[in-house]
């Protein structure tokens, strides 16, 4: 029986949505957490809770995408992507960093995703099946709304504590996002003057919080206001709002390669895997014809009888052959995945012991954050002004910039300045 697995990743959550069948699948979600650097461990948990799957497609959450309209020329979509490509730094917010990278040809909405993101995404979820999509999650959402009858209008999702996520779908299709810093009000401010545009539609939590809104509220007039005729988002049997995300990423896994975020090499063996499985499928239908005219004559039931049996036992063995040669692709994947992202991660030890030496006897650390090459450090000093130049003319360290203004507290009866600085370690990816 055929299963599909869509995973919705986001920077500290994760839902998976799985459909079992075809006609009238079963379905099957789980939530998970995760502190944005096990991945692994989030993925065995859903691999305990739901299972492996035939297919997997992973939607990214808005906090692992960059989404932008950048006015290019009216070229075929690969020629955007190429143009993209070249000065990634110019249209989005990263510095010496591989992009995948998502265009269309009829208008000028672009997504992005860091390519280490994307592979450590494959690399995890590989031991769950085949994975035959990765994509932006309004995406997911769009084509989780069309099948439920929604094609058009303004979509607007919570994703607490992060923000609000605001979709607005055309034909299908996703015509726009924003992605706003605040929740129901914030998005009612952003659509105040739209109401007279498409319909807005909205989950549960946010319908009873509109109908709960106090008349009092200033913040929670606006919402009403804005929200005047909007109608709730409809739900499939068995899912709740929060997983729609996962669930149109499962309906994906077949769907066409365009607007996708795949690397070209994963992109490449979804393709000959198509291929393959159209082939058997061909060959399968035309067996089943010359059954078909066989059977006309009673006299060839023998024979038709007997090239059935021989059809059904080369379908077998075809498809032990294609599952065998989709584990070693798995297989060969991770290897290759893993191997990437051991190479790219620093060594602490380099970092800690960079640190001891370059900061000065009065400066002490509360707190070390790091994430991959990205460093962040909080702590004290006498004066913290001098941090920022002293690390800047350490080899080990480059962009060492300060994330907050400096803040005199006293410490021991002495005045201290408390300060928060990043930086990365020079020469990683």
């Amino acid at each position: 029986m055929s299963s599909r697995l869509g995973i919705e990743l986001g920077s500290r959550h994760l839902r998976a949505v799985r459909l079992t069948g075809t006609l009238r699948p079963t379905i099957r979600a789980a939530q998970f957490e995760w502190d944005g650097d096990r991945l692994e461990d989030a993925i065995d948990r859903v691999e305990r809770e739901l299972g492996a799957a035939g297919q997997v497609a992973i939607a990214l959450d808005m906090p692992l995408v960059f989404a932008k309209e950048v006015p290019l020329p009216a070229v075929p979509a690969a020629e955007k992507v190429g143009i993209l490509a070249l000065e990634p730094e110019r249209y989005f917010p990263v510095r010496g960093e591989e992009l995948l990278l998502a265009a269309r040809t009829q208008d000028q909405l672009v997504f992005a995703a860091r390519e280490s993101v994307v592979a450590g995404a494959l690399a995890a979820a590989a031991r769950l099946g085949t994975v035959d999509r990765v994509e932006p999650a309004p995406h997911a959402l769009a084509r989780a709304l069309d099948r439920l009858g929604v094609r058009s209008g303004t979509v607007v999702l919570p994703r607490a504590p992060r923000g609000t996520l605001v979709v607005r779908l055309a034909r299908g299709e996703v015509a726009g996002v924003r992605w706003l810093r605040g929740g129901l009000d914030a998005a009612a401010r952003l659509l105040h003057g739209e109401e007279g545009g498409p319909t807005l539609f909205v989950g549960v939590e946010q319908e009873q919080e509109l109908a709960g809104a106090h008349p009092n509220d200033a913040s929670a007039n606006a919402a009403p206001n804005a929200f005047s005729a909007a109608r709730r988002l409809p739900l499939p049997r068995g899912v709740a709002e929060s997983f729609l995300v996962a669930y149109g990423a499962a309906l994906g896994v077949d769907a066409p390669l365009g607007e996708t975020l795949a690397p070209a090499e994963l992109g490449r063996r979804i393709v000959a895997r198509r291929r393959r499985r159209t082939a058997v499928a061909v060959g399968v239908l035309a067996a089943a014809a010359v059954f078909a005219l066989l059977s006309v004559d009673r006299a060839a039931a023998g024979v038709a009888a007997t090239l059935a049996g021989r059809a059904d036992s080369l379908a077998v063995s075809a498809e032990r052959a294609f599952a065998l040669q989709a584990e070693r692709d798995a297989l060969d994947r991770r290897q290759v995945a893993v191997a990437a992202l051991a190479a790219g991660r620093a060594d602490p030890l380099v970092a800690l012991a960079a640190l001891g030496r370059r900061l000065p006897q009065d400066a002490w650390l509360r707190s070390i954050r790091a994430s991959g090459g990205d460093w962040q450090v909080d702590g004290y000093a006498r004066d913290a002004a001098l941090l920022v130049p002293t690390l800047e003319a350490a080899p080990e360290f480059e962009n060492v910039r300060f994330l907050t203004a400096t803040t005199t507290e006293r410490v021991d009866t002495r005045s201290h300045e408390r300060f928060s600085i990043a930086f990365r370690l020079a020469g990683k990816p």
